[in-house]
Parts: structure tokens; C-alpha cells; sequence
């Protein structure tokens, strides 16, 4: 089993003509499992587990009201649960110490975010949102007896 928490600036903005919606991923963590093929001083291994991670969505919308409204922001955030699966290798270059390459797809499934809505606005002021993307990790471990 291993565990990991990453800090992170992922950023997606989608511009329309009177808003643009930024969706911003600040943490993942990760809780998984391994199972490979380890010979002399080497691993090669597949992984795979549940995934967590925090993501915000920010609308700005220019003049949400017409065009004598004020521009006017608005966000929401949610934690998404999902999973990650990989494979990666690990050399123990020490008794106690291995170097380590990591590739994950992490998948967090879309949850609903509802937006406050702008004074004078009467569109939609919900949204489905999630993330999927790629990580590649290299990694120094260090085992203490």
C-alpha cells in the first residue's frame, strides 16, 4: 500500500463572449495498492486505488445583468473522490534508499457546482465539473528499519 498528498496548480479556463469559468485543482492524494515482478535490486509494478483531490471553479461574468451591469464574480468548491491507475519501477540503490518513476491516470468523476447568482442575472447559474488528467512521479524512498 502506499499514500501520497501533492500539492498542485492545475488550471483550465474556458472563455465565452460574456464570461470565462477557470476550474483550479490545488491538492491529490492518493491511497493505493502495488503488484509486480521484483528481481535482484529491481520493482516493476502496476498500481491503482482511490483518489482525492480539491477543485474550485470561478466564474467571471463580464456584464451578467446586460450592459450596464457591473462585472461580477462567483465560485464554488467541491472534494472529488475518484481513482488513479499506473505503473511504474524502483531500483533500491541503497540497502535502505530506491529511486522511483511513477505514471498515473487519476480520474475524479463530475459533481454539480451551483454558483450564487449576479444581481439581475436570470441564466444558468449551475455546472458539471470534474478532472482526469496524466502525472508522472520520480521519487527518492527511504526505508527506516
Amino acid at each position: 500500500m502506499e499514500a501520497d498528498i501533492a500539492a498542485a496548480d492545475v488550471k483550465q479556463t474556458d472563455n465565452y463572449i460574456d464570461a470565462a469559468i477557470t476550474l483550479r485543482l490545488d491538492y491529490l492524494a492518493t491511497l493505493r495498492g502495488r503488484l509486480g515482478f521484483a528481481w535482484d535490486r529491481n520493482l516493476v509494478y502496476l498500481t491503482g486505488g482511490l483518489a482525492a483531490a480539491h477543485l474550485n471553479s470561478t466564474v467571471n461574468q463580464y456584464h451578467p445583468g446586460g450592459s450596464v451591469s457591473p462585472p461580477f464574480q462567483t465560485s464554488d468548491e467541491h472534494v472529488h473522490y475518484g481513482y488513479a491507475l499506473g505503473a511504474g519501477t524502483q531500483w533500491a540503490f541503497l540497502d535502505n534508499a530506491s529511486l522511483k518513476f511513477e505514471y498515473l491516470w487519476v480520474n475524479l468523476p463530475e459533481q454539480m457546482y451551483v454558483f450564487p447568482r449576479a444581481p439581475g442575472f436570470t441564466g444558468d447559474n449551475t455546472a458539471q465539473t470534474g478532472w482526469s488528467g496524466h502525472t508522472a512521479k520520480v521519487g527518492v524512498d527511504w526505508l527506516f528499519h
